[in-house]
């Protein structure tokens, strides 16, 4: 019964550092689309030129300018005008700055019909990333 207590009085803390705001940083999300739009979650692969661990879904970064590398698997049966051989996509790099406090959503935008022309995109930012009513 005591460790069942220490389990929970941790998450607790766990929580409440993740909820409060860190000075000098946002938040990079990869794992949310928007599929009605095409634009697929992506996997980090680098940021800066450092490989990052794969799997990742949120990154924090210090506020500046970031160069991110990622690629996606597109599931070639939401977006029709996609052929079935260009379902997996290596994408050229994309450069964001980063403020303080935001989120960021990564996406890769598939709405054009040539691979090549397949871009990473921020494709939403919200205002204050830890406050939980935006």
């Amino acid at each position: 019964m005591k460790k069942l207590y220490l389990v929970i009085i941790a998450c607790l803390l766990a929580g409440q550092a993740t909820a409060e705001p860190l000075e000098g940083v946002g938040r990079l999300i990869t794992s949310v689309g928007k599929l009605a739009s095409c634009i697929f979650p992506v996997e980090v692969s680098r940021i800066d030129g450092k490989n990052v661990s794969p799997g990742r879904q949120m990154f924090t970064l210090s506020a500046g300018v970031h160069t991110i590398e990622a690629r996606a698997v597109v599931d070639v049966g939401i977006c029709v005008h996609i052929k079935r051989s260009a379902s997996r996509a290596k994408i050229g790099p994309i450069t964001i700055q980063i403020e303080t406090g935001k989120d960021y959503y990564l996406g890769l935008n598939v709405n054009a019909t040539r691979r090549k022309d397949w871009k990473l995109e921020v494709w939403r930012v919200k205002g204050d990333a830890f406050d939980v009513t935006n």
